[in-house]
């Protein structure tokens, strides 16, 4: 099952191992020679003679209690496993139904690349006098242009893609980083500085992932290289930029790579989120491909239709027919790339659960073993109280009411140790929920439905004595 769920970027060769299902066996095996230990031990130590009187009935009352109070820690064991598992799960729901700002599925995602099949770089520059090295640059960017204009076209006539765009970066893999400040051009000097990252993108990149213009217009054919230098912007960016009125219009720079260069705001989006919800602003700036010298925009982001796989071959050999020297080295969806970062989410928080309903269902059985046992050695007692008066309702209800107190207070120190876990785990990694009032009461509920159930059976079986055949027994 987990290599099954694993999506390759995690996949661990995790074969069968004979040394661990031998310690695993004989780990069971002396865990039961324990437990059975325990009583063996203790029925050595009886007194006959009290046995054979009526003060064994104090004795064993005393030892069932005992019994009862063991299965306590189980109960809070799973209790807290299982509060842990609800608030991570309903976090874990908030985040992957939430509005990313994006179409975060049904894409194809390539990555491609261009190598020199000459010497490396830095070992030619070396070589080189100034002027030489000036030329190889600009050769190099002049080749890298070509090439991305080559992708575009001929991925624009494959007829089942019905989207794409070049990209510096894929949405779904945003992650908090350093924002560069942003220069505002004719800005007054007690302006607020803004930060923002910048990313090379082609025309149809807003298009292609769903992210709406707010404003202004997007990347065109006006945009090219050597036209005046434009950009658009995020929400956020925009507000900093301009907080009572539209930043269209204004020139802003970003400091990313020298030299410095001014753009003229054309356009506002609308801001993106990080797949895993963690409410941090990421003011973003929008350059066009076709007017970067040399800014290499190695992601192909493809939405089609037709057969996938049919649709990956021709995806592939736009790529590689574009230059001689061009290879895709990774394809992915855009739900592959989702997966893998929250698959560490997802894990946890499915082991979490997991292991809480084991929890769950070994603190049932436990209890349900004490209680049908304290039933069992108190069915004289039982059916004296019944022929004194007592009803079938009273013996289950006093069955259930030591389960009862068992629950609750396993059920109490459950929800102590959940609350520090949660907070302890909302410190040490970012975006963890710390609670959820919803799970922190249907859980307690549940697990006092199933704790009362097990409690149940064997009460039910004790309203049941026939105080006459118990009497006649004495």
């Amino acid at each position: 099952l987990f290599e099954a769920y694993t999506p390759s970027r995690f996949t661990l060769d995790v074969p069968l191992d004979l040394r661990v299902l031998c310690f695993a066996a004989l780990l069971c095996i002396g865990a039961g020679i324990l437990v059975g230990l325990a009583p063996a031990l203790q029925a050595r130590r009886v007194n006959v003679l009290e046995a054979l009187g009526a003060g064994i009935v104090g004795a064993r009352h005393a030892r069932g209690r005992l019994r009862h109070w063991i299965v306590v820690p189980q109960i809070g064991l799973s209790l807290l496993l299982l509060l842990v598992a609800g608030v991570h799960v309903r976090g874990l729901m908030s985040i992957e139904m939430s509005d990313l700002g994006y179409r975060p599925d049904g894409a194809i995602v390539l990555h491609t690349s261009r190598w020199d099949p000459r010497d490396e770089q830095h070992v030619r520059l070396l070589r080189m006098t100034a002027e030489q090295r000036r030329l190889a640059r600009e050769e190099d960017a002049r080749q890298v242009r070509t090439f991305q204009q080559a992708v575009i076209t001929r991925v624009g006539e494959i007829p089942t893609v019905s989207s794409f765009a070049l990209a510096s970066f894929v949405p779904q893999e945003i992650q908090f980083g350093e924002l560069k400040q942003v220069l505002i051009k004719d800005a007054p000097p007690d302006a607020p500085t803004a930060g923002a990252s910048a990313s090379v993108v082609s025309s149809g990149f807003f298009d292609v992932m769903g992210i709406q213009v707010l404003q202004g217009r997007t990347f065109d054919d006006r945009d090219s290289l050597f036209a005046p230098k434009v950009a658009l912007v995020s929400e956020q960016l925009a507000r900093r930029i301009a907080p009572t009125g539209t930043p269209i219009g204004r020139f802003i720079a970003h400091p990313q790579n020298p030299p410095l260069v001014w753009v003229e705001i054309v356009g506002v989006v609308n801001d993106i989120e990080s797949v895993l919800g963690d409410d941090i602003e990421r003011p973003r700036i929008y350059l066009p491909q076709s007017q970067q010298w040399m800014g290499f925009a190695p992601w192909l982001i493809v939405r089609g239709a037709g057969d996938q796989a049919r649709l990956v071959r021709d995806l592939k050999a736009a790529v590689v027919g574009a230059d001689a020297f061009a290879e895709v080295t990774s394809v992915r969806t855009t739900d592959q790339i989702v997966d893998e970062i929250l698959f560490p989410r997802r894990l946890g928080t499915a082991i979490l659960a997991v292991s809480g309903l084991i929890g769950l269902a070994l603190a049932s059985i436990g209890l349900y073993g004490v209680v049908s046992y304290s039933v069992a050695e108190r069915v004289r007692e039982i059916g004296i109280r019944t022929t004194l008066g007592a009803d079938r309702r009273d013996i289950a209800i006093l069955i259930l009411k030591e389960g009862a107190r068992v629950a609750a207070a396993g059920s109490l120190g459950g929800l102590v140790l959940a609350v520090i876990a949660l907070v302890t785990t909302a410190k040490l990694i970012r975006n963890l929920p710390s609670g959820d009032a919803l799970t922190f009461v249907v859980v307690p509920i549940v697990l006092a439905a199933v704790v009362l159930l097990a409690c149940y059976l064997p009460a039910r079986r004790a309203a049941r004595v026939d105080p006459a055949r118990i009497l006649r027994g004495l």
